[in-house]
């Protein structure tokens, strides 16, 4: 890690890459927005088209984002819980539900808004929802769940449906007649508005998990299981309100997770790997295009014959406005994790991870350039000396990358060791320390030219290093391990850290006040230099993998479950904020006192400025 920053192991905050959508909070006052990738980078299960500008997409954490021109830009609605939303139905464009995990339901009479929650009755998983008017629906879910309204959803009632199996999506061909369908070629009919159901002949075993009315008797349905000599995905049609079905074929063997059809035949399914199918004729025939999307799709809507979002992994967003002819990717950002970063001054910064992967900002993190190692590698740490020197580790066995070039080259410095080596720190611009596994520790002063295997007092693997200045430093790891130098890391002491839990990070104010965190919700302080180190009561059992302070008493901590800490009392105290994620967040790093990034899984990186 770099000395002059203190940046140990912080992820970073790998910026915009390129910006085509965007996002700004719109339902509560938030310290943390999406900077990476945008406009989001949670999962998205569901979207609804309301018409050709205006559409409401959910997902992982809570997440509710609502575009009201065509996509160009994104407002985050989203409801504060570590819930996901499976699937919305708007009847108008303003009033819509959404429904999801425990049994969550929650309606919003302005347009997406604000939502308030209703009663659903159930802790089953909510995985399809559908209203024909502002007064009548159905919502299906685990364990053969069929919830009824017919009062907004101010009420609702549990309706038998005959099976135990898991519901998947539910439609409306008219005011009495829907249709539900789910695992095992599941396919339940009700004609008298979702108060009694029929079980239906599909032809199939494979798993249903999406359906789409272009009219009141055409119908598809979309699925696919994973199986071994048969094919993945299937494509279902009814021209007679389900009374028979036929299967269409198709090419390829992906799964199929979402459908939509519009009145005019026109229609796309969507599903694994970014696949995208175009229908013209209400589903009878199929025709494979590109869906722009390198990651699985979940679900795509049409707002009318040429407007259509499909929506997905990483929180992908897409857009047709061809009919599903050709599709516009409006996401942006680098998706792939990122396991460390490090800052030279406020403004020049370099962030490392997986596959090999560099990236490089010139203006505190407002921008960043993708730079690469030019090798498959899990870079774990990042240090830079200066704006154009960095070293990187965690490539392989005993290798370091080093750049002299502000990361337009990087070259493989071979240390002699045959142990990973997971972290590095920069005392100052020739002299370098790098820790690892078994405890390894090594030392250079010519720039890495050549490398000394320094005495350690561990076997335990060493995860983080840290300098407070070019002389005292300190090193964490397994079992709880903590070390310590005070001459430049040519020796290192043990030190009782009162804990066998894996330590990921540690943070130091100055020589004598440091934070160390790791697993089980663990956080320790010391106020001596680390001679002891007391417990903190975090209030989590979640991984925690970052610690970063700003001051004596104010810090942050990130860790798994999307899980941010802060505490204003040294530590005494520590209150939970809203992170909007459920990706596992490995460190946090404040440029100032008042600008803060955490990153994490996915990609995800999260910005505040106070």
């Amino acid at each position: 890690m770099n000395v002059r920053a203190q940046s140990r192991r912080t992820l970073f905050l790998a910026g915009i890459l390129a910006s085509t959508a965007g996002i700004a909070y719109g339902q509560e006052p938030t310290r943390w927005t999406w900077s990476n990738p945008l406009p989001l980078g949670n999962e998205l299960y569901a979207v609804q088209a309301i018409d050709g500008y205006t559409a409401v997409a959910v997902g992982d954490a809570g997440t509710v984002i609502r575009t009201t021109d065509a996509g160009d830009t994104w407002v985050n609605h989203s409801i504060p819980t570590s819930r996901a939303w499976r699937s919305l139905s708007f009847v108008s464009p303003d009033i819509g539900t959404l429904v999801g995990d425990g049994g969550a339901i929650y309606r919003t009479t302005d347009g997406g808004v604000t939502w308030t929650e209703q009663a659903s009755g159930t802790v089953d998983r909510l995985l399809g929802v559908a209203f024909v008017t502002r007064e009548l629906g159905i919502a299906v879910g685990t364990h053969g769940v069929i919830l009824r309204t017919a009062d907004g959803g101010a009420s609702w009632t549990r309706q038998p449906s005959g099976t135990r199996r898991e519901l998947r999506a539910v439609a409306f061909a008219d005011a009495r007649t829907a249709i539900v369908v789910g695992l095992r070629g599941t396919i339940l009919k009700s004609t008298d508005a979702g108060l009694t159901w029929e079980k239906l002949s599909s032809g199939t075993r494979q798993s249903l998990r999406d359906l789409s009315f272009a009219d009141s008797r055409t119908c598809v349905v979309v699925g696919g299981d994973v199986r071994i000599l048969s094919p993945k995905s299937i494509i279902l049609q009814t021209s007679d309100a389900g009374s028979t079905w036929t299967q269409r074929s198709i090419e390829g063997d992906a799964r199929l997770y979402g459908v939509s059809l519009h009145e005019s035949g026109v229609g796309a399914a969507v599903g694994e790997s970014g696949t995208g199918l175009r229908t013209v004729d209400g589903g009878a025939t199929w025709t494979h295009e590109s869906a722009a999307a390198a990651r699985w799709l979940s679900a795509v809507s049409f707002a009318d014959p040429d407007t259509g979002f499909a929506v997905g992994g990483s929180g992908h967003i897409t857009r047709t406005t061809d009919g599903g002819a050709t599709w516009t990717s409006l996401s942006a950002g680098e998706p792939t994790p990122l396991l460390d970063v490090a800052f030279s001054d406020r403004y020049v910064g370099v962030a490392a991870g997986v596959p090999g992967t560099f990236l490089r900002t010139t203006d505190g993190g407002a921008t960043w350039t993708v730079q690469s190692a030019g090798i498959w590698a899990i870079l774990t740490g990042i240090s830079l000396s200066d704006a154009n020197h960095a070293m990187a580790a965690g490539a392989w066995e005993g290798v370091i990358l080093r750049t002299v070039d502000g990361g337009d080259s990087w070259e493989a410095l071979r240390t002699g060791v045959p142990h990973r080596l997971l972290d590095i720190a920069a005392l100052d611009e020739r002299t370098w320390i790098a820790v690892g596994q078994r405890g390894v520790i090594l030392r250079t002063t010519d720039d890495g030219a050549s490398w000394t295997k320094v005495e350690s007092v561990t076997l335990n693997m060493l995860y983080n290093v840290t300098f407070v200045d070019s002389r005292v430093g300190t090193a964490v790891g397994g079992g709880g391990v903590i070390l310590r130098t005070e001459d430049g890391g040519h020796s290192w002491i043990c030190q009782e850290s009162g804990t066998r839990e894996f330590l990921t990070d540690v943070f130091f104010t100055d020589s004598d006040h440091g934070f160390a965190v790791g697993h089980g919700g663990t956080i320790l302080v010391t106020h001596d230099a680390g001679h002891t180190w007391s417990r903190q009561a975090s209030g989590t059992s979640a991984i925690i993998h970052g610690v970063h302070f700003t001051d004596s008493s104010t810090g942050t901590v990130v860790g798994f479950e999307g899980t941010i800490l802060v505490t204003n009392d040294g530590g005494a105290t520590w209150t939970r904020e809203t992170s909007w994620t459920r990706e596992p967040l490995f460190a946090v790093h404040f440029t100032g006192k008042n600008n803060g990034v955490v990153v994490g899984g996915a990609g995800t990186i999260l910005r505040t400025i106070r």
